[in-house]
């Protein structure tokens, strides 16, 4: 059984590092490991880029 724990691009930055600006909006252009193996701590599973403003 996988158990996923919700999450934001924001929550990953820190108050001494931003690895993502709030303020901007991100697409998701990958997702890995679709088939159907186990899935680690710490494993890549999203690519996301961000979306120009128009």
């Amino acid at each position: 059984m996988k158990i996923f724990t919700q999450l934001s691009l924001n929550s990953l930055n820190r108050k001494d590092q931003m690895f993502y600006d709030p303020d901007a909006k991100f697409r998701v252009e990958r997702v890995i490991n679709s088939n159907g193996a186990q899935v680690s701590p710490g494993d890549l599973l999203f690519i996301v880029r961000p979306v120009p403003d128009k």
